[in-house]
């Protein structure tokens, strides 16, 4: 790096003759333009035609539900109200009442519906009202609510495996 017979200052030499003394002044409108930088930070702004519609965040699982219209107590176009109107409710059922009085079928759509669905808004939605509801039918089981559909993943699994084996062996 250094040529040959070159010697390097020393750091006293150095700190001496290249560093500057600041002023109170200088460092002062320094400490404001690091202050004023701090401020400024860029606001987010939301523009309302971009935000998702309801209907946007359940297209997904329309088809899946026109599918099994039979087995769902509401239609797809009355669920898409339902959900929009029960967002935030701390007690769901009368506005859920209104529609139908199916409640285990609303849950069944919840449940069934949730693997369709694209956006973590509306799957915490889904979410939410589910346990919301399961508490409603069965408090004591309303925590268990979401170790009862892991058990019945695990279920899946297990019996998969089986499967497996079973085409393995023969």
């Amino acid at each position: 790096m250094y040529k040959k017979g070159i010697k390097c200052p020393a750091v006293s030499e150095t700190n001496s003759s290249v560093s500057t003394v600041l002023t109170n002044e200088e460092k002062n409108s320094k400490e404001k333009t690091k202050s004023r930088n701090a401020r400024k930070k860029k606001s987010k702004k939301v523009d309302k035609n971009t935000q998702i519609s309801i209907k946007d965040y359940l297209q997904p699982m329309e088809r899946n539900f026109i599918q099994n219209t039979e087995k769902y107590p509401i239609s797809f176009s009355n669920f898409t109200v339902l959900i929009d109107i029960v967002r935030g409710l701390p007690d769901p059922l009368d506005t859920i009442t209104l529609f139908t009085d199916d409640i285990p079928g609303i849950i069944s759509i919840l449940v069934d519906n949730y693997k369709f669905l694209e956006h973590a808004t509306i799957k915490n939605r889904f979410t939410r009202l589910r346990k919301k509801l399961s508490a409603i039918l069965n408090p004591s089981e309303a925590d268990n609510g979401s170790e009862n559909l892991d058990n019945e993943s695990e279920a899946f699994e297990i019996e998969s495996e089986s499967i497996d084996s079973d085409c393995a062996s023969t």
